[in-house]
């Protein structure tokens, strides 16, 4: 099985650049995945107009069970067929959705009761309120993926009519790559982004700045790309600059930039061969840093919030102090028996909130600032902070700041607008992802390393399900937009360079 496993890798990576993007395509179209969504859907609802009241503690259960194991089943399937879609925002989009709302909304029914307290110490919930919120999951959930499925089904224009240029296969052309990327990314990150996150820069640091320092994480990745197929040397620096990373995130008390940095590395080792054994070990790694590291972001996070009142401020040095603080016995003042890990992925409690706000007459306005996303702000110094939003929510619940707090966009569309909402919300989103899905797939079947920076946005914006839509998905959207016609003109002048060099080549062959 493992060898038929290894052939069928293998046969991906020699079909031609358009059948493997429509290959990858075609297995993002799951119409089996989509009836058994409808069936669960269908019993939500006549469930919740029905007013089962007995049977909501069973759905509560039994619902995020088959919502996981439909989603994680497509997610496996669509691998099986094709290996690039690895990089599909809508993949991404499923394996987060299993994870939050469906394993997530779970949670609350499996963990033990001081978690259950510590969950509903941010908004109470009952049985019924639990349901409602499921019921908008899936509702929102489904929409996304049938819209998904009517966009991909579409006559489409696959993305080389507007990003020709050459492809970027050799090993040269992949170090390459791998060197801009880190130095250009790597002054965003370690320049701006985090000294701005330890407090060390004033004032408001632009999204866009934020937003292509990822840049470095390609890099990285691509550096593990040329290691494995080319020098195996070069693993190596690869792998001191991932224990870099590392030391900086849990320093940063950033857990979600611990995670990327981990499955982007992942990722690239497994870019030669992606054996089973490799996934689950990735994969097992991957979950217990996860694990491991909750209970520190929250002993740090609750320590800068004591000494600055917000997660921002302290040096790198104080920082280290923290973490050693919580080496050496300052985890024994975090519970042992709060499962903190599994609690962080719930999001019921704080969807509950906002769906109750709505149904109280009190909707959200988290769209106001979508248009000023558009404009730099170079342009507009007094722009609104788009990221505030969930600085804002966590002063709603709490009464205090220091903190963030998300809803996700299904209970974000609801919070606005109700049921009626929340198809025409998610018929943007599905619009915005298939967009990437598509490019993506062109890109990474003709192996264009220049891009795989609005690839790599295009799969965040797939994994940040959790967060609100202006800032993680129209303001990503945006920039990755703008960042990828910067690179096709930087593509289209090295495509004339390359033909430029190849001419008189050529005609000095004719001559021979």
């Amino acid at each position: 099985m493992m060898r038929a496993a290894g052939r069928r890798h293998n046969a991906q990576r020699e079909l031609p650049p358009d059948m493997a993007a429509a290959n990858a395509l075609a297995a993002m179209r799951r119409s089996g995945e989509l009836l058994l969504l409808g069936v669960l859907l269908a019993v939500y609802s006549l469930a919740y107009a029905l007013d089962f009241s007995t049977f909501y503690e069973v759905m509560n259960v039994a619902g995020p069970v088959a919502f996981t194991s439909i989603l994680c089943w497509s997610c496996y399937s669509i691998l099986r067929q094709s290996p690039i879609a690895v990089w599909a925002p809508l993949l991404w989009f499923r394996l987060a959705c299993a994870a939050y709302y469906g394993f997530g909304a779970l949670v609350p029914h499996i963990v033990n009761d001081e978690t259950l307290l510590h969950i509903y110490s941010l908004y109470y919930f009952d049985e019924r309120l639990n349901f409602k919120v499921n019921v908008v999951y899936s509702f929102g959930i489904a929409s996304v993926l049938l819209f998904s499925q009517l966009f991909l089904s579409m006559k489409k224009t696959y993305a080389s009519t507007w990003f020709g240029g050459t492809e970027h296969k050799g090993g040269a052309e992949t170090l390459l790559f791998a060197s801009l990327f880190l130095g250009a990314g790597g002054l965003l990150r370690y320049g701006f982004a985090i000294p701005y996150s330890f407090g060390l820069i004033d004032g408001v640091l632009p999204g866009i700045v934020i937003t292509l320092s990822t840049m470095y994480y390609v890099g990285i990745y691509l550096l593990i790309v040329y290691g494995v197929n080319y020098n195996r040397k070069i693993l190596l620096l690869a792998c001191i600059l991932i224990g870099l990373d590392i030391v900086v995130s849990v320093a940063s008390f950033a857990k979600t930039e611990l995670l990327i940095i981990m499955i982007f590395s992942f990722l690239g080792f497994i870019s030669r061969e992606a054996s089973r054994t490799k996934i689950v070990v990735g994969t097992c790694c991957v979950l217990a840093a996860y694990f491991a590291f909750q209970s520190l972001v929250g002993y740090g996070r609750e320590e800068l919030i004591s000494r600055y009142g917000e997660i921002r401020g302290a040096g790198l040095n104080e920082r280290w102090e923290i973490v050693q603080s919580y080496l050496n016995g300052g985890q024994e003042t975090v519970s042992t028996t709060n499962q903190g890990g599994l609690s962080r992925l719930s999001y019921v409690n704080a969807d509950a909130f906002v769906v109750d706000r709505y149904d109280a007459g009190i909707p959200g306005n988290t769209l106001y600032n979508a248009a000023a996303v558009l404009v730099p702000r170079v342009l507009w110094p007094d722009k609104p902070i788009i990221t505030q939003l969930g600085t804002d929510l966590n002063l709603l619940v709490f009464r205090q700041e220091g903190s963030s707090l998300g809803v996700g966009h299904f209970a974000e569309a609801y919070w606005n607008f109700g049921w009626w909402g929340i198809a025409p919300f998610m018929a943007v989103l599905a619009l915005i992802l298939t967009v990437f899905t598509r490019f993506s797939m062109r890109m990474m079947a003709c192996r264009k390393w220049l891009f795989l920076p609005v690839v790599f946005i295009g799969v965040k914006m797939g994994l940040r399900v959790d967060g609100f839509f202006v800032p993680d998905i129209i303001g990503a959207a945006w920039i990755a937009i703008c960042l990828g016609l910067a690179l096709a003109s930087v593509d289209a002048m090295i495509g004339k360079l390359t033909l430029r060099k190849r001419l008189p080549a050529q005609r000095q062959i004719r001559r021979a």
